[in-house]
C-alpha cells in the first residue's frame, strides 16, 4: 500500500483524534476540522512534493506498528500505574483513585 493512503492508520488516527477532540470541547457537529483535515489529506495525496507525506506509513509496515504500541504502552502505564501510584504513595482509596482519573466536568463544551 506505498502508493495509497493506509485506511487501517487512518482509521486509528480518527477513531484516537475524535475522542480527544471531544474531550476538550470540540463537538465534531459543531466544528469544521474534520472537513479540513480530510480536504488535507486529499490535497496531500494529490501534489507531487507533499508538505506532510501520507504515504509514508503505508509503504513501511514496521512504523505504524511502533507508533500504535507506544500509544498503547503509554497508555496503559498511565492507566495503570498513574493509578496505583495514587493508591500506594498517596494513600488514595481505590475509587478515589479511580475518580480521580475522570475529566473535570467543566471541561466539555457547553
Amino acid at each position: 500500500m506505498g502508493s495509497v493512503l493506509n485506511p487501517v492508520d487512518s482509521s486509528v488516527i480518527a477513531v484516537t483524534l475524535v475522542p480527544i477532540g471531544v474531550a476538550f470541547g470540540a463537538p465534531a457537529r459543531r466544528s469544521g476540522w474534520s472537513r479540513r483535515s480530510i480536504r488535507l489529506a486529499a490535497r496531500e495525496l494529490r501534489v507531487p512534493d507533499p508538505f506532510v507525506d501520507l504515504r509514508l506509513p503505508g509503504g513501511n509496515v514496521p512504523l505504524p506498528a511502533t507508533h500504535l504500541r507506544r500509544l498503547l504502552g503509554c497508555t496503559t502505564a498511565f492507566m495503570y500505574g498513574y493509578r496505583q501510584w495514587l493508591e500506594q504513595v498517596r494513600g488514595l482509596s481505590a475509587s478515589t483513585a479511580g475518580l480521580t482519573l475522570l475529566p473535570p466536568p467543566d471541561c466539555r463544551a457547553p
